[in-house]
């Protein structure tokens, strides 16, 4: 007797601890469903209905949501809206049994074909290959954009499960010496970064982020809050419901995407790059800078790159040769002259003679006889070599260095802060390197 009701009260515990934990799924589910369900999930930027909802549906990236720049005065530097074919998977009348419906589609898709200027059985394999929505890229990596004579004529052909919709292509489709401006790279080894909105399509394209230039320095800003999405909802096979429209999905804070302004003028900026071009200028850099306030209205480096089509182990024509080091030449004559007079090692009337040859180092003039006699002031106006070596040799090295410093030369010149904005380092220019008169092997040697 005791033996039964041991088990009974054991029965009883049991049966009201299984009581208590349903009544706490459900006292839990309810408050999901009436509470929780319009909050913004933590690390999202979506509420618990939007994205019961995105679970259910597929789609593809018009707009990454990242951050556009534009020049002072408001110009577009990137960010443009262009067109793009996008595939939809599902069971279309292509798959039907009908003969007539099966011929009607097949003609289409020639139609589509030629349109695009590619064949039908390549267009069948892209559309074919993904399960999930994506653009046409004609065998590339990135969407093809389409004119507005396609675009007409894909509309009117009323495909099922294709569509043209416009997607927003960062950078114009040309070389550009905006090295300033940088480039995107897949990273995904950054540290601090949030991907979590890449779980919220199901798209070929990976998020990437800034490799240079301001796109680097300013890549937290940049980043945005997700991406602008147009998405068809699925059955449970993961087909497309074409029963159902498309709908647009995008991020509702109004402050996003950033527009971040530089101190840039577009029309300067093309006129620079155009001018290299046309005197057929290899390698270097043109700045120009506003006299008042040294905003740089331009920055120009050749060779030009294609911020679309980077790969830094192959080619170095992204580094902005602006503000890279380089052996300046007969400019540094300034230099020379100001560190000689500062020290008294010449007079400005002291003679000096150029028979067009130093006799040291393999060092002459470009004037092949030489200048004969002429003083400090005239070896400056006619760039001499010789008179510019034998003032040099009486300096000191640290006179040199003193020197270049008081005039900035032996220092990063862009606009740099820490802890500003929520970064631990904001600066102007990326990859700036400081100048510097002598080798790390000649300080060594002392």
């Amino acid at each position: 007797m005791q033996l039964q009701l041991g088990w009974k009260r054991r029965i009883a515990i049991l049966c009201a601890g299984l009581t208590l934990i349903f009544t706490m799924l459900a006292l839990r589910l309810g408050w999901v469903q009436m509470v929780q369900v319009n909050r913004v999930m933590p690390g999202y930027q979506r509420t618990l209905r939007e994205m019961s909802v995105l679970q259910r549906e597929r789609g593809v990236m018009l707009d990454s949501g990242r951050g556009q720049f534009t020049d002072h005065h408001g110009r577009l530097l990137t960010g443009r809206l262009e067109w793009g074919l996008v595939f939809f998977q599902g069971k279309h009348k292509l798959d039907s049994n009908s003969k007539a419906d099966k011929h009607k589609r097949q003609f289409k898709l020639e139609q589509l074909a030629s349109i695009l200027n590619s064949r039908t059985d390549l267009l069948k394999a892209e559309w074919q290959q993904e399960q999930t929505p994506h653009f046409w890229t004609g065998g590339g990596t990135e969407p093809i954009r389409l004119n507005e004579m396609q675009r007409e004529r894909i509309h009117e052909l009323q495909i099922d499960g294709i569509d043209v919709y416009p997607v927003m292509v960062r950078y114009p489709h040309k070389a550009s010496g905006s090295q300033w401006l940088g480039y995107l790279n897949e990273q995904p080894a950054i540290s601090g970064r949030s991907d979590s909105h890449q779980d919220e399509v199901k798209q070929p394209y990976a998020m990437k982020s800034g490799a240079a230039g301001l796109e680097r320095t300013l890549e937290p800003l940049l980043r945005g809050i997700g991406p602008t999405l147009v998405s068809r909802m699925v059955g449970g096979n993961g087909q497309v419901i074409s029963e159902m429209q498309p709908r647009v999905i995008a991020p509702a804070n109004k402050h996003y995407p950033l527009m971040v302004e530089t101190t840039i003028d577009a029309g300067i900026q093309q006129a620079i790059e155009d001018l290299t071009q046309s005197f057929g200028m290899q390698e270097g850099a043109v700045v120009v800078l506003d006299a008042t306030n040294a905003d740089v209205r331009a920055m120009v480096s050749r060779p030009f790159y294609d911020p679309q089509h980077v790969d830094p182990e192959k080619s170095s024509s992204w580094g902005n040769r602006a503000i890279q080091a380089a052996v300046p030449g007969s400019i540094f004559k300034i230099v020379t002259a100001a560190a000689a007079l500062e020290n008294r090692v010449v007079s400005r009337n002291e003679p000096f003679h150029c028979e067009g040859n130093y006799g040291k180092y393999g060092l002459s003039c470009w004037k092949q006889h030489g200048h004969g006699e002429l003083n400090l002031e005239q070896g400056f106006a006619e760039s001499c070599n010789i008179v510019f070596a034998e003032t040099a040799r009486r300096l000191q090295m640290e006179q040199l260095e003193q020197t270049a410093e008081r005039l900035g030369l032996t220092r990063a010149v862009g606009w740099q802060e820490q802890h500003i904005a929520g970064m631990p380092v904001l600066k102007h220019f990326d990859h700036e390197e400081p100048g510097r008169i002598r080798t790390d092997a000649l300080k060594s040697d002392g």
